[in-house]
């Protein structure tokens, strides 16, 4: 059974590698999402990832399959599917070099959720 997947949000191009969290996950089980289905790469019995396919911009579950290959058919875990963010204009273009600048990012096709992230370098903050 599925808990969680993480994130929830993709590019229509495909490539996120989406968590999926569970119960008594096995190293034989396939990920499928949407009509696809492909490999899983197990990580423990309660963790295995999938990378998302292409697909048109669109919500689509998310499921694994259990030992003997079969998916469920109601799963109510969903994966959304967005066109590619891109970043128009970021302000202030400079902050202090130790951090706390407030920036304010404006572009296009930002999901609305949470789960957005901003990263400067290799520092990566959450709003």
């Amino acid at each position: 059974k599925i808990e969680s997947i993480f994130p929830v949000y993709g590019e229509v191009g495909g490539g996120a590698v989406i968590d999926i969290r569970g119960e008594d996950l096995k190293p034989s089980y396939r990920c499928r999402v949407g009509e696809t289905a492909m490999g899983a790469h197990f990580i423990s019995s309660t963790l295995v990832k999938c990378e998302a396919p292409a697909h048109y911009e669109d919500g689509v579950t998310v499921d694994v399959s259990n030992p003997n290959g079969v998916f469920n058919q109601f799963s109510d875990v969903e994966f959304q599917y967005a066109p590619r963010a891109s970043v128009e204009s970021i302000q202030p273009r400079m902050g202090n070099s130790q951090g706390g600048t407030v920036m304010t990012v404006s572009g296009r096709n930002f999901a609305s959720t949470n789960a957005l992230r901003c990263r400067v370098g290799t520092v990566e903050t959450s709003g």
